[in-house]
């Protein structure tokens, strides 16, 4: 059924699932760190959206198979950079999304990511700051130009500072 119709009814999508889901989630300190790493541009963590997950991890990142996950996932968890550190989780948590790896080892691939961002960075909001130079040079080498660069930022910022105010980053801290 379309997301909308859903809606429309009163029913649940797949965000609305997802963010159920981690209200759980959040008796866990690490998996509130590893939602704090997602939430500066994801609505809810992928590993609780199968269609979405199964799509990111298949369709965007080209890994059909646990092998390419794995890879991908290796390979960004071995930066300090703080985008990498935001691709790692994500993907971790998709692939597990999308059936491709277990969610067991999603979050031992997301404890990982989590101790070298605690090693890499002093708070959320270094972390936040990493991120946004790391998304807004990917996105320059895509080929954004200057307004749209600009609109990223301060769309990004925005994030951070709800998520300063009153999301994960206020009740979670980074190190600890």
């Amino acid at each position: 059924m379309l997301d909308w119709l859903l809606k429309l009814i009163g029913g649940k999508d797949d965000v609305d699932v997802a963010l159920d889901r981690m209200k759980e989630d959040a008796k866990d300190p690490l998996r509130s760190r590893v939602h704090g790493i997602l939430l500066i541009t994801e609505p809810a963590d992928p590993g609780h959206r199968p269609e979405y997950g199964g799509q990111a991890i298949r369709e965007w990142y080209g890994c059909p198979d646990r092998a390419s996950a794995l890879r991908a996932i290796e390979g960004y968890a071995s930066s300090r950079d703080a985008y990498d550190v935001f691709r790692a989780t994500f993907l971790a948590r998709a692939a597990a999304g999308g059936g491709v790896i277990s969610p067991e080892e999603s979050w031992a691939l997301c404890q990982r990511v989590v101790t070298t961002a605690q090693q890499t960075f002093s708070s959320w909001q270094d972390y936040g700051d990493g991120y946004v130079r790391g998304h807004l040079a990917y996105r320059r080498s895509q080929g954004d130009d200057e307004a749209t660069l600009a609109r990223y930022e301060q769309n990004l910022r925005k994030t951070m500072a709800e998520l300063q105010a009153k999301g994960v980053w206020s009740r979670v801290a980074l190190q600890g």
